[in-house]
C-alpha cells in the first residue's frame, strides 16, 4: 500500500492522547507554536514566560508548556520535524482543549525575489511528508485554511509580508537540485518542515491554523547559503515573537 494511501475514515486511533495525558485544569484556545530554544532563553531571562503545571513527555525528555505572562495565550517550542511535532500538538491540544494554532519559524528561500527576514504567509503546502497522508484524503498540496484571515491580520497590523505555496519536506538532506527546480516551477517560494503536517493535524481535528515563515538559508541559488539560518539576532527574535504574540491575542477574541 502508497503512503498516498494511509489515511483512514473507517475506524478509530488505536492509541489517543488519553492513553498518556490528563486533562488540565483551565481550558486555553490559542497556542503559539515555535522552535528556537535561543528565543525560548531569551524570554525566560526577561521574565516574559512562565511554565504551566502541565508537559508533553517522551524517552527524549519533558517539554514544558508555558503561559505568555499577562495572556491567556499558549507557548511550546516544539523540536523541527512534521511528525514530532504533529504528535506533541495532539497532546497539548487534548490537555488544553486548543482551538487555534500560531506557527512561526524559520525556512529555506526558493525564490529570488524573496529577501532574508523576509515573513511569509504560506497558502498552500506541497505534502513532501508522511504525516500529512495519515490525518487528511491525499492530494499534492494541501491548502492552508486561515491563510485569507492572516493576511488581513498582517495588513490590520501594517506588518510588510510576501505570500505564496511552501514545500514541507521530511528530508533536509534530500532536497536535491532536480526537486528543488520541480518544486520552483511549481511556484513555491520557500522550504520548510512541519506546515502541510500540521494543517492536516487542525483539518482532522477542527483547529484554526495561522502559519508565518521568515527567510533564512538560500537555496535559489548555485551553491547552498546558510545566510541567517541560527544567527538572528535578539531583537529580531523578539520581534517575531512580538508579532506571533499580537496575531494570538487578535485570533482568541476573534474564534
Amino acid at each position: 500500500m502508497s503512503i498516498i494511501n494511509s489515511f483512514d475514515k473507517n475506524s478509530k486511533p488505536f492509541i489517543r492522547p488519553s492513553d498518556f495525558c490528563s486533562k488540565g485544569n483551565k481550558s486555553y484556545k490559542t497556542l503559539i507554536v515555535t522552535f528556537s530554544c535561543k528565543l525560548k532563553n531569551l524570554l525566560l531571562e526577561k521574565g516574559m514566560i512562565e511554565p504551566t503545571e502541565h508537559n508533553v513527555k517522551s524517552v527524549a525528555g519533558s517539554n514544558p508548556i508555558y503561559l505568555i505572562k499577562n495572556t491567556n495565550i499558549l507557548l511550546f517550542f516544539t523540536y523541527v520535524g512534521g511528525p514530532v511535532t504533529v504528535g506533541l500538538l495532539e497532546e497539548i491540544i487534548y490537555i488544553f482543549d486548543i482551538k487555534n494554532i500560531v506557527m512561526f519559524g524559520s525556512c529555506g528561500i526558493l525564490d529570488k525575489s524573496v529577501n532574508e527576514c523576509d515573513l511569509i504567509i504560506p497558502t498552500f503546502a506541497y505534502r513532501d511528508d508522511g504525516t500529512s497522508y495519515h490525518y487528511v484524503e491525499p492530494s499534492d498540496y494541501i491548502e492552508i485554511k486561515n491563510s485569507g484571515d492572516l493576511i488581513g491580520i498582517f495588513e490590520e497590523l501594517h506588518i510588510p509580508y510576501v505570500k505564496g505555496r511552501t514545500w514541507t519536506t521530511d528530508a533536509m538532506y534530500r532536497e536535491t537540485i532536480n526537486n528543488i527546480n520541480k518544486r520552483k516551477e511549481e511556484g513555491c517560494i520557500a522550504v520548510e518542515m512541519e506546515i502541510s503536517s500540521v494543517q492536516a493535524l487542525c483539518q482532522y481535528l477542527n483547529i484554526n491554523y495561522f502559519p508565518f515563515i521568515y527567510g533564512a538559508d538560500r537555496l535559489d541559488k548555485e551553491i547552498y547559503n546558510s545566510s541567517l539560518l541560527g544567527k538572528l539576532p535578539s531583537d529580531t527574535r523578539l520581534f517575531h515573537f512580538d508579532i506571533a504574540t499580537k496575531i494570538a491575542l487578535i485570533i482568541d477574541s476573534m474564534y
